[in-house]
């Protein structure tokens, strides 16, 4: 089975306090040769809506690495404290090469999102999951600094670009 796990995008929306809004505007047109039509022009910021960051552009990654299990952790009615492992129910169920998704509620925040803390994404990146997706948009908002950006950044290059390309490193035991 396939789930769409896309956010659906409405006008206004935006990708974090400060950025611009999400926007179509509708136009008519009119060419000589060709007569009326209608079209549209779509105005995003680029991190807005569901997407996956590649880490590596020139490498190929496998399309069979983006199907597999997916493991949905719903910690939408938490209060706005950072996520723990202590929060994330049936936490043993997570395997190697799952896919871990996070509902959170983010689109109901715009840009004052809840977000996991450091041993939550430890604790995944560890177990070797294929990739973690969210509605966040930063990891431990109100608690990100230099070095948990320089952790995230070398986890996810280190660990999720060797694990995609084809290597692997054995999970940490729990």
């Amino acid at each position: 089975m396939l789930i769409d796990v896309s956010l659906k995008l409405k006008e206004g929306m935006i990708f974090r306090k400060g950025s611009p809004g999400f926007s179509i505007t509708q136009l008519k047109c009119l060419h000589e040769g060709e007569g009326q039509f209608d079209t549209s022009i779509i105005a995003t910021p680029s991190h807005i809506g569901t997407h996956v960051d590649i880490i590596d552009k020139d490498n190929e990654i496998d399309l069979n690495r983006f199907i597999g299990r997916g493991i949905l952790i719903d910690i939408s009615n938490l209060n706005e404290s950072p996520i723990t492992l202590e929060h994330i129910k049936n936490q043993d169920s997570v395997r190697e090469d799952d896919f871990v998704f996070f509902r959170s509620g983010w689109s109901k925040y715009l840009g004052d999102e809840k977000g996991i803390n450091m041993c939550g994404a430890l604790s995944l990146y560890l177990g070797i999951v294929i990739a973690v997706g969210s509605q966040l948009m930063v990891p431990g908002l109100g608690m990100y600094t230099w070095f948990t950006g320089i952790i995230v950044a070398f986890l996810s290059y280190y660990l999720l670009h060797t694990y995609w390309y084809g290597k692997k490193f054995p999970p940490l035991t729990k």
